[in-house]
């Protein structure tokens, strides 16, 4: 992927279509970017987009600070969240929060009624409107802000593995 550690990376994807808002996503990312907001700010995208939304894909196809991949399979998934700073899913729920959180890795979601069993004492936070300008806010501040992001750094890799991993999922269920 050709990432350093200096590097800020954010990772989403997954069924790009348009419930899950990635094109605002990247629209955000483009801002930050374009206009120099954020040093060393990378974005790694995976997944396939529906007819509607490749032409979005082929803008961040042609910046290099994004690095985008088609598909992934489930095990390649982790390696890639592993590789990231943030999880940003901007729109409808998928698989992916819950083993995006499972890893330890600070997330952003979209906040929906129903979902808030992946907030599990600081290790995310959550946009409450579909927009470019709020996702702009929030990255900002999470790049700028180091205590914040180290605070939500530490929080996902202590809580997240120990609630999602496998073994404690089986004691809740057998319990």
């Amino acid at each position: 992927l050709n990432l350093k550690e200096r590097d800020f990376v954010i990772i989403s994807g997954g069924k790009i279509d348009a419930r899950k808002n990635i094109d605002k996503l990247i629209k955000a990312f483009l801002k930050i970017n374009n206009e120099n907001l954020i040093e060393n700010f990378k974005f790694i995208l995976f997944g396939k987009p529906v007819k509607e939304l490749e032409e979005i894909i082929s803008l961040v196809r042609k910046n290099t600070d994004v690095r985008y991949i088609e598909w992934l399979d489930s095990d390649e998934i982790h390696k890639y969240f592993l590789a990231s700073d943030l999880a940003v899913f901007p729109g409808t729920h998928s698989v992916l929060w819950e083993e995006a959180v499972g890893l330890g890795l600070p997330c952003l979601f979209k906040k929906w009624k129903g979902i808030d069993h992946v907030d599990l004492g600081g290790n995310c936070l959550f946009i409450k409107e579909e927009n470019i300008e709020e996702l702009t806010v929030f990255l900002l501040e999470l790049i700028r802000n180091k205590t914040t992001f180290t605070k939500l750094k530490k929080n996902a890799q202590k809580l997240g593995p120990r609630y999602f991993s496998y073994s404690e999922i089986s004691k809740r269920a057998i319990e």
